[in-house]
């Protein structure tokens, strides 16, 4: 079972690392200073749960995760030729961190699910989800105020 949950937790980290990247990407290509504070607080919090998911694996006897995943490089490497020829603008970088996101939610969603995970790590998880979501609910109302042109929430 260790191994199975060092795997998922490492898969976790992994993933995390990627949001990070997105974040610091999205944080350099926008020129609205909401959006540079709203991305960078997105990479502490991010940061955050991978301190507390890589101090699982150590716990475990584990080795943690220190890179992202091949999949989300070759994501990026697209996105940044298709922003080369069509030009990025906030709305479509907004668009994108939200896309992001959501898988990133859903890895975690699949983890909680996981019953071969014993409940220790579950509960990692399970907390680590929730600093997470927290976070993704502000950065969501963010969104929204953006689009409907309202003053976005404070930060």
């Amino acid at each position: 079972m260790a191994s199975h949950e060092k795997t998922t937790l490492n898969v976790l980290i992994a993933t995390t690392l990627d949001s990070i990247d997105d974040f610091l990407d999205a944080a350099d290509n926008v020129e609205s200073d909401s959006l540079v504070a709203l991305f960078d607080q997105r990479v502490i919090a991010c940061q955050a749960v991978m301190d507390t998911l890589r101090c699982e694996v150590i716990r475990l006897g584990g080795s943690p995760q220190r890179n992202g995943s091949l999949s989300a490089s070759a994501h990026r490497v697209f996105s940044n030729l298709k922003s080369a020829m069509t030009g990025r603008n906030e709305q479509a970088i907004i668009v994108e961190v939200a896309t992001c996101e959501r898988h990133l939610k859903a890895k975690f969603a699949d983890a909680m699910a996981d019953t071969r995970l014993s409940p220790e790590v579950r509960r990692t998880i399970r907390d680590c989800y929730a600093a997470m979501t927290l976070h993704h609910r502000h950065a969501e109302s963010f969104r929204q105020a953006l689009e409907s042109d309202q003053a976005p929430p404070e930060l």
